[in-house]
């Protein structure tokens, strides 16, 4: 999957934020236990729009051989994942599923900046993120409907209960 940090160099001292879109192919193989103990293979495209929150870049650390910088955000994810699920066994890969969906979420992540002191800068040298996919509106109005029916009926089920003591 192809994707590519905007800005890719970073000053130091430079308040900024990530922006990229990973689009193209995806793989992959995850452990799944409800696939009788077997891997899952995951081959698909995708088209997602990531953004991370505001960042501050540090000072250059002193000396040359410094490593990477590590900085925590948050970050939103929205765009589009079409993947195909293959069971992966002994016997070979076998079709399990596929899948279209939307994709909404939100998470924390760690970025890697890779001071440059050839040039005094930063190179973004890495996203890793955990995501938490967050409901669509739609789903959301649903569960609200639902809990306002759920309070509805329990209050007049007590407002029964009540009339119905009251009357012994």
């Amino acid at each position: 999957m192809g994707g590519t940090f905007n800005p890719e160099v970073v000053l130091p001292g430079q308040q900024f934020t990530l922006a990229a879109t990973f689009a193209g192919d995806v793989g992959g193989e995850v452990g799944v236990p409800s696939a009788g103990g077997h891997d899952v293979d995951v081959r698909g495209t995708s088209d997602l729009r990531v953004t991370s929150g505001r960042l501050m870049a540090p000072p250059l650390p002193g000396g040359a051989e410094a490593g990477f910088i590590e900085l925590t955000t948050h970050f939103s994810m929205s765009g589009v994942l079409d993947v195909a699920f293959f069971e992966v066994s002994d016997a070979g890969r076998h079709p399990i599923g596929a899948s279209r969906n939307d994709v909404f979420g939100r998470g924390n992540a760690i970025i890697l900046l890779q001071p440059l002191f050839e040039t005094g800068n930063y190179q973004v040298a890495a996203f890793d993120g955990t995501f938490e996919p967050v409901p669509e509106p739609s789903t959301i109005v649903l569960l609200g409907w639902g809990v306002v029916i759920l309070a509805t009926r329990t209050i007049s089920r007590r407002a029964a209960r009540a009339t119905v003591s009251r009357a012994d």
